[in-house]
């Protein structure tokens, strides 16, 4: 059969329609650049550079979340703490919000002044809240249930200066019962007892390196890494929660990384330079470009909020549904969260019994952690299959108090406290 030369025509207007419809980035009315994204519960935070706006409507519309906040300072590192908001400004000035950003307080109360220009770093570790203020550490921290009260409020200087040379974080993350730091000279540092000392894990050969981002999945660990004598960047990938650390490139532009992000089994990268996004399913071993309508995109800062990926770049926000990038499957709430049931009985006096009913299989681990964030014991690592299961912790022979189970999968965490009594 002859098909008309109309025919073609309008099966190839279709074919072009489908073809520029799907699979594709939106970029989104309202601030027009981001430095850092954030999400909390159903609000997505961003820091422009000189303001905070949040969305509750997955950036359909945008409010300005800066009040109290010093006018002309730089915004940089912003993250959430339960209910809440810390960020850091230029001379690493901490600031801190109850209310999703309507107004803000200056956390300084035992933290010294910093001769540092830049922004610093924060991240929270097993209940505690630790910040890198020019290159001195702090943290923030409770004896009780009641710590969450105490968000920022005392603040004690711990582990000066990460050995062997000062060093500023950009990033933390934490894989396992070990806290990552990565830094503005000499590459990766690791510390195995909440921050009190720390150990270089990847050098990354030079001290003309700075590593911009730092995240972790599990055992996994991935880090973007700048030689600043040389041009692009690479990205290093640890298995084994840090300890080790390898060039894990493949499929990956000559471009600097700037922000990392897991979700799930999946992997992203943001890149400059006009990198875009890439994305991995193997644990990034291999990546493939997800970049399709960025526009040859600066891409700063990566967050998940409901089912996108949103992206902040240096001319736009953007946002793509996850679910052309991941599968369907992932971008279910239930499919992300592990869920932490119950402990049984609590309080206890010999041993007790943790429920978890994940909703999908993955990668999971179970440990219990006293209050300053040490393991005492860990009671499972492996592929978790979905439903109900139970973990029993035989606490005989431990010191009475307060503990914490914590069960870490897909890339978030949950803690419940646990009260062992004689």
């Amino acid at each position: 059969m002859r098909i008309k030369p109309l025919a073609l025509l309008v099966i190839g207007l279709i074919a072009l329609t489908h073809c520029d419809t799907r699979s594709q980035w939106v970029r989104l009315s309202g601030p027009q650049s981001g430095v850092s994204l954030v999400s909390m519960d159903s609000n997505l935070f961003v820091c422009t550079g000189g303001g905070v706006y949040r969305t509750t409507d997955l950036g359909s519309t945008w409010l300005d979340a800066s009040g109290g906040l010093s006018s002309g300072c730089n915004l940089g590192n912003v993250m959430v703490f339960g209910t809440h908001l810390f960020i850091i400004t230029s001379q690493c000035k901490l600031w801190g919000s109850v209310d999703s950003g309507r107004s803000w307080q200056q956390q300084a109360n035992g933290i010294a002044p910093s001769g540092n220009g830049g922004a610093g770093s924060i991240t929270s570790f097993n209940d505690t809240l630790i910040t890198c203020q020019g290159l001195s550490l702090y943290r923030s921290f409770d004896s009780g249930l009641t710590w969450i009260s105490d968000s920022g409020i005392r603040w004690y200087p711990y582990g000066s200066h990460l050995p062997p040379v000062p060093a500023a974080v950009e990033q933390f993350a934490y894989s396992d019962n070990s806290l990552l730091a990565a830094t503005d000279a000499g590459g990766i540092y690791r510390s195995v007892d909440a921050g009190a000392s720390w150990k270089v894990v990847d050098s990354t050969g030079s001290f003309d390196t700075i590593v911009f981002c730092i995240t972790t999945n599990g055992r996994f660990a991935f880090a973007g890494v700048e030689n600043l004598q040389k041009s692009g960047g690479t990205l290093h990938r640890s298995t084994d929660f840090g300890l080790t650390w390898s060039v894990a490139n493949h499929g990956l532009p000559n471009s600097k990384i700037r922000s990392l992000k897991c979700i799930g089994g999946t992997a992203f990268a943001g890149l400059i330079n006009g990198g875009g996004v890439y994305a991995s399913h193997d644990s990034g071993l291999s990546w493939f470009d997800v970049s399709l309508s960025l526009g040859g995109e600066d891409i700063r800062a990566l967050e998940v909020c409901g089912s996108y990926l949103f992206a902040a770049g240096g001319s736009g926000l953007w946002r793509r549904p996850l679910s052309e990038m991941i599968g369907s499957a992932a971008v279910k709430p239930t499919d992300r969260i592990p869920v932490m049931r119950s402990t049984y009985p609590n309080p206890f006096s010999s041993s007790t019994t943790l429920s978890l009913s994940p909703a999908t299989s993955g990668y999971a681990e179970v440990s219990i952690v006293n209050l300053l964030g040490t393991e005492v014991i860990h009671l499972f690592s492996g592929e978790l299959p979905a439903g109900e299961h139970t973990f029993t912790w035989d606490a005989r022979g431990m010191m009475p108090g307060m503990y914490m189970g914590v069960v870490r999968a897909n890339g978030r965490t949950e803690r419940i406290p646990m009260m062992l009594t004689r």
